[in-house]
């Protein structure tokens, strides 16, 4: 059964995913349907019953001090990618834990380098753990990369066991469907 996950669509985007990065995004300020559309462009593989992003939702973040208030209605390549960001890190931690490592990462790198190397760590632990090949190792593990190898490696298998439920509830109403047409020939 594992293998056919492996092999399905859902795998396979997955394993062609690329995670755009700080400048391949809009440069030009969004209005918040726009923002709304293309977030949900970006994370549309990672979706599950919930909507990722919602208007009340980038309210509430505002409200939570995770997004700086949009200017005149609008929001920056930077809010983007903040709520980019937000939306992968709330599968697995809570808003004082995100507010946290932002924080961090505010006093060592400038938000698009952060961005970017959030997405290329996303990337390689993305395909590691669904090909099941060997995760990238940090230089050292207490440093910066580590926690980030950390997060995103749970934030993956998060993603991967949804991904593997889901998988395993098409399976079970393809069986039930096979299992009942039978049933009805034999009859």
């Amino acid at each position: 059964m594992s293998n056919l996950f492996l092999q399905s669509d859902e795998v396979r985007e997955i394993l062609t995913y690329h995670c755009p990065r700080f400048r391949e995004l809009p440069a030009l300020d969004l209005y918040m349907d726009q923002v709304l559309s293309v977030t949900e462009e970006i994370l549309k593989p990672f979706e599950d019953e919930d909507k990722v992003l919602t208007s009340h939702m980038i309210n509430n973040y505002v409200k939570q001090k995770l997004l700086p208030a949009p200017v005149n209605k609008k929001y920056s390549r930077n809010h983007l990618v903040t709520l980019i960001i937000v939306c992968f890190l709330k599968k697995v931690f809570s808003f004082s834990e995100i507010r946290e490592m932002m924080a961090a990462n505010e006093n060592t790198l400038s938000l698009d380098q952060a961005y970017d190397q959030h997405c290329e760590m996303f990337e390689k632990v993305l395909k590691a753990s669904f090909t099941g090949a060997q995760l990238p190792t940090p230089a050292d593990p207490a440093e910066a990369t580590g926690l980030l190898m950390a997060v995103m490696a749970s934030i993956v298998q998060k993603i991967y066991a949804q991904k593997y439920l889901a998988f395993l509830r098409r399976q079970d109403v393809v069986e039930k469907s096979e299992q009942s047409v039978d049933n009805k020939e034999k009859k």
